[in-house]
Parts: C-alpha cells; sequence; structure tokens
C-alpha cells in the first residue's frame, strides 16, 4: 500500500473512531469521509498524469504536506 494511501486509511480509520465514540454526527462523519474520498482520487489522478510510481508520487506529496 502506497505511503499516501495509508496515511488517508489512518485518517479515515481515526474518523470512524471519532464517530463509533459518538463524538460527531453522521452528517459530519459523512462530510469528513467524502473530503478524504476526494483527496484519494485527485491524488491517483495526479500521479497517474506525473507518470510516477505510487512510493515515488507519496514521497513528493508528503514532502510538500510537511512544508
Amino acid at each position: 500500500m502506497g505511503l499516501v494511501r495509508e496515511a488517508r486509511c489512518d485518517r479515515a480509520e481515526k474518523v470512524r473512531q471519532v464517530f463509533e465514540n459518538r463524538q460527531i454526527e453522521a452528517h459530519e462523519t459523512l462530510v469528513q469521509l467524502d473530503e478524504i474520498a476526494n483527496v484519494c482520487v485527485e491524488a491517483e489522478e495526479e500521479r497517474q498524469k506525473l507518470d510516477v510510481d505510487e512510493n515515488t508520487f507519496a514521497n513528493q506529496f508528503l514532502s510538500l504536506q510537511d512544508a
């Protein structure tokens, strides 16, 4: 699994746990999960445009987020 995908899965799992613990409502949970899904789709489209493998893209993507 690529680093970006793994990070998004971790974020989605945290959202699920917060919802399960009743700290946020169903609507807010769906909004947050939809945002995560959109980022995943956009990242994959960008990776394909750049024609790089998942690891190369993940390293570039994560280094930009850290900046």
